[in-house]
């Protein structure tokens, strides 16, 4: 594993505090369809576990 001794010459920014939900590709979507299946399929014998995606909680 290598790691960074220095830090950044720059600060980099992650938009996220304009207030607006951040975009997802068909891609992306794929990806956690296909996690959300993976977990349901591994857990089906578990009553005490729930698994689901993409849920917005607004606090």
């Amino acid at each position: 594993m290598n790691l960074i001794s220095q830090p950044l010459d720059f600060e980099i920014e992650y938009p996220e505090a304009d207030g607006e939900p951040m975009s997802e590709s068909d891609q992306t979507r794929d990806y956690l369809i296909y996690g959300i299946k993976a977990l349901r399929h591994y857990f089906r014998n578990r009553a005490d576990v729930y698994v689901s995606g993409n849920l917005f909680i607004d606090c």
